[in-house]
Protein backbone atom coordinates (compact mmCIF):
# COMPACT_ATOMS: atom_id res chain seq x y z
CA UNK A 1 0.00 0.00 0.00
CA UNK A 2 1.48 3.69 -1.07
CA UNK A 3 1.24 5.84 1.67
CA UNK A 4 2.95 9.37 1.31
CA UNK A 5 6.70 9.39 3.30
CA UNK A 6 5.87 12.13 5.93
CA UNK A 7 2.86 9.20 7.06
CA UNK A 8 5.02 5.88 6.87
CA UNK A 9 7.82 8.10 9.29
CA UNK A 10 4.91 9.08 11.62
CA UNK A 11 3.87 5.36 11.96
CA UNK A 12 7.32 4.51 12.81
CA UNK A 13 8.12 7.24 15.06
CA UNK A 14 4.60 6.16 16.80
CA UNK A 15 6.04 2.59 16.88
CA UNK A 16 9.22 4.15 18.17
CA UNK A 17 8.00 6.08 21.21
CA UNK A 18 6.08 3.05 21.90
CA UNK A 19 8.86 0.60 22.35
CA UNK A 20 10.89 3.29 23.92
CA UNK A 21 8.17 3.55 26.55
CA UNK A 22 7.29 0.24 27.21
CA UNK A 23 10.89 -0.32 27.84
CA UNK A 24 10.53 1.98 30.34
CA UNK A 25 11.57 5.51 29.45
CA UNK A 26 9.61 8.31 30.01
CA UNK A 27 9.72 11.73 28.30
CA UNK A 28 8.23 15.60 30.05
CA UNK A 29 6.38 17.43 28.02
CA UNK A 30 9.21 19.65 26.58
CA UNK A 31 11.11 15.96 24.94
CA UNK A 32 7.70 14.93 23.33
CA UNK A 33 8.01 18.86 22.01
CA UNK A 34 11.41 17.95 20.37
CA UNK A 35 11.00 14.53 19.33
CA UNK A 36 7.59 15.33 17.64
CA UNK A 37 9.64 18.03 15.47
CA UNK A 38 12.30 15.76 15.26
CA UNK A 39 10.08 13.35 13.33
CA UNK A 40 8.38 15.76 11.60
CA UNK A 41 11.82 17.21 10.24
CA UNK A 42 12.59 13.58 8.85
CA UNK A 43 9.58 13.22 7.29
CA UNK A 44 10.28 16.05 5.00
CA UNK A 45 13.48 16.19 4.55
CA UNK A 46 14.82 12.24 5.14
CA UNK A 47 17.36 12.98 7.72
CA UNK A 48 18.03 15.53 10.69
CA UNK A 49 21.54 16.65 11.58
CA UNK A 50 22.22 18.84 14.49
CA UNK A 51 22.73 21.98 12.03
CA UNK A 52 19.10 21.44 11.27
CA UNK A 53 17.91 22.72 14.66
CA UNK A 54 19.27 26.15 13.93
CA UNK A 55 17.84 26.22 10.39
CA UNK A 56 14.29 25.32 11.01
CA UNK A 57 12.09 28.14 12.07
CA UNK A 58 10.19 26.28 14.53
CA UNK A 59 13.06 24.93 16.21
CA UNK A 60 15.63 27.56 15.99
CA UNK A 61 12.78 30.10 17.73
CA UNK A 62 12.77 27.77 20.42
CA UNK A 63 16.23 28.01 20.93
CA UNK A 64 17.67 25.33 18.32
CA UNK A 65 20.28 23.29 19.34
CA UNK A 66 20.78 24.23 22.45
CA UNK A 67 17.34 24.00 23.90
CA UNK A 68 16.96 20.44 22.34
CA UNK A 69 20.14 19.65 24.36
CA UNK A 70 19.10 20.94 27.80
CA UNK A 71 15.12 19.22 26.82
CA UNK A 72 17.14 15.86 25.32
CA UNK A 73 20.71 15.70 27.51
CA UNK A 74 23.97 15.40 26.37
CA UNK A 75 23.19 12.04 24.64
CA UNK A 76 20.98 14.04 22.21
CA UNK A 77 23.11 13.03 19.10
CA UNK A 78 22.90 9.43 19.92
CA UNK A 79 18.98 10.11 20.05
CA UNK A 80 19.11 11.67 16.50
CA UNK A 81 21.22 9.08 15.04
CA UNK A 82 18.86 6.56 16.09
CA UNK A 83 16.21 8.24 15.11
CA UNK A 84 17.65 8.53 11.51
CA UNK A 85 17.79 4.79 11.55
CA UNK A 86 14.81 4.21 12.66
CA UNK A 87 12.67 6.38 11.23
CA UNK A 88 14.04 6.03 7.89
CA UNK A 89 13.47 3.74 5.24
Amino acid sequence: ELAPYPTQVQARYAAWLAAQEGAGKQFSAAQHWWLDKIAQYIGLNLQITPQDFDLDGEMYNQGGRFAAVEALGVDWLQLLDEMNQELVV
